[in-house]
């Protein structure tokens, strides 16, 4: 098991947690994988990382266009990527442009 952590803009990592099922899927999705766990809980397995502060119930989580692993920072896991179904495409039928003109007529 691992916690998701964050950076703030501030640079500083955070553990984040969510109140409710609900604020958890609008934010991570409905495939996301979770346990409850109480505060200290959380707290005892950040500590090790170094992270003191627990972002409870964060508004949008985007990765910053700059972030990079730091070195030695274990990474978090992820559920496995799944892939939707692909659909035959449909395209559009064209007729020719020719077809869909008139002649012109003498002026």
């Amino acid at each position: 098991m691992s916690l998701r952590t964050v950076r703030l803009p501030s640079g500083e990592r955070v553990g984040i947690a969510f109140t409710t099922m609900n604020r958890l899927i609008e934010i991570m999705g409905p495939a996301q994988p979770w346990i409850r766990l109480d505060e200290r809980a959380i707290k005892s397995m950040l500590a090790p990382l170094g992270i003191h502060r627990i972002q409870v119930d964060p508004g949008l989580l985007a990765p910053s266009p700059n972030a990079r692993p730091l070195a030695g920072t274990p990474g978090v896991a992820r559920p496995p990527h799944r892939r939707a179904p692909r659909r035959p495409e449909r395209r559009a039928r064209r007729r020719p442009a020719a077809a869909n003109r008139s002649p012109a007529s003498p002026g």
